[in-house]
């Protein structure tokens, strides 16, 4: 399982033309999953991407 982070200013999906989401300024997670993958890889990086510091505080300002 892989997981790449890219902070975006705005991204979309799009599925056989048709858009099926989009944000703003934020973050786009791409995840690639594979045979033999289980729960405890998602977790593992579930628990990454939390503890990440890149995230804004309350105040508007990336964690120091």
């Amino acid at each position: 399982m892989r997981l790449l982070i890219q902070r975006v200013k705005h991204a979309k999906v799009s599925i056989a033309g048709e858009e099926i989401g989009r944000i703003d300024h934020g973050l786009c997670l791409f995840l690639g999953i594979a045979k033999g993958d289980n729960a405890h890889d998602v977790i593992y990086l579930t628990e990454k991407v939390i503890d990440l510091r890149i995230y804004e505080d309350e105040k508007g300002k990336l964690n120091q």
